[in-house]
């Protein structure tokens, strides 16, 4: 009987264990996926939303022709003015759906970006460069993923909308907390 129920007891804690490893993983790897959700749903960056076009007559008149362009394998990246980035599709009927926008300090003629919090846009919820992490959570909620982002050594913070299939992601200066670049794609963006 003892020894019955040791078996019990010891395969149980190894279920709970390879179940705690496994969460562990899919956090790590995909930390959006677990998130709870957000309503993003009125989300969007100077009026304009995520699949809207880039050809669209009223996103031509605010942001003019693009300044300049990325060349990319999934999405071509255009440079607008006031330090607006999108990404957006390709080839075919979707040709120009906008699937990225991404909001950061005015760039230089070398790439450089001039000022950090140079930058007027901001999100529905009036998230813009420059504010805190706190002002970020205190608008958006706890309901967050976050990871460090190897490639630009910032802290990031997103929010999911899982049913609208968008992400909302800010990107943390190391030391203080402030907003240095937000993107709002769709969360199949690679």
């Amino acid at each position: 009987m003892k020894k019955k129920r040791f078996i019990y007891v010891l395969a149980l804690f190894l279920i709970l264990s390879v179940l705690f490893i496994l969460f562990y993983f899919i956090n790590l790897c995909a930390p959006d996926k677990v998130t709870r959700s957000t309503n993003l749903s009125s989300e969007s960056i100077g009026g304009f939303k995520v699949h809207d076009s880039i050809n669209n007559q009223s996103f031509r008149k605010r942001y003019g022709r693009p300044m300049s362009r990325e060349d990319n394998d999934l999405y071509d990246y255009y440079h607008w003015k006031d330090g607006l980035e999108t990404a957006s599709i390709i080839s075919g009927s979707e040709k120009g759906s906008i699937m990225r926008f991404i909001i950061a300090g005015p760039i230089g003629q070398d790439g450089s970006i001039i000022d950090l919090f140079g930058n007027t846009l901001h999100t529905s919820g009036g998230i813009k460069l420059g504010d805190s992490k706190k002002k970020v959570i205190s608008k958006y909620g706890k309901n967050y993923y976050k990871f460090f982002d190897d490639g630009s050594g910032e802290n990031v913070i997103g929010y999911v909308d899982h049913k609208l299939g968008l992400k909302l992601e800010f990107e943390l200066t190391y030391g203080s907390n402030q907003v240095v670049r937000i993107y709002l794609e769709d969360e199949k963006v690679e």
